[in-house]
């Protein structure tokens, strides 16, 4: 990327009815044992999305960590050319006590592979 080329920008959900359609209406895919996320088509022709970090995750920081690995996740893939027409909320499933305050950089990023594998799939199966 040269000097003066400025990364895309990540478009994102925001507001609380948009969830709850891909909750209701969006299709449920698993990455590993940390992350889940639903997602379905939309009418804007590029990737739209959303994260759910419930506090049973962790403390502000950790959550605030796995929000930027999300972020830096989905750009890198926005950048590198990855950019279906879906609308993708990403759900931080419950462990065990203090597991995402060790958790590694690498093994979310698996995770996150994993899901995007399995998205991919699913969109070429419909």
């Amino acid at each position: 990327m040269g000097s003066n080329q400025k990364p895309l920008s990540l478009p994102k959900l925001t507001k609380k009815l948009e969830f709850q359609n891909l909750s209701k209406n969006g299709t449920r895919a698993y990455g590993g044992q940390i992350i889940l996320a639903n997602f379905k088509q939309n009418g804007f022709g590029h990737l739209r999305c959303g994260w759910t970090i419930p506090k049973y995750v962790g403390n502000a920081v950790v959550r605030n960590r796995i929000r930027r690995w999300c972020r830096e996740f989905f750009r890198s893939h926005l950048n590198s050319g990855w950019n279906p027409p879906i609308d993708m909320n990403v759900i931080i499933r419950k462990r065990e006590k203090d597991f995402y305050k060790k958790l590694e950089f690498s093994e979310f990023n698996r995770g996150l592979e994993s899901l995007v594998k399995k998205v991919e799939k699913r969109l070429d199966d419909e």
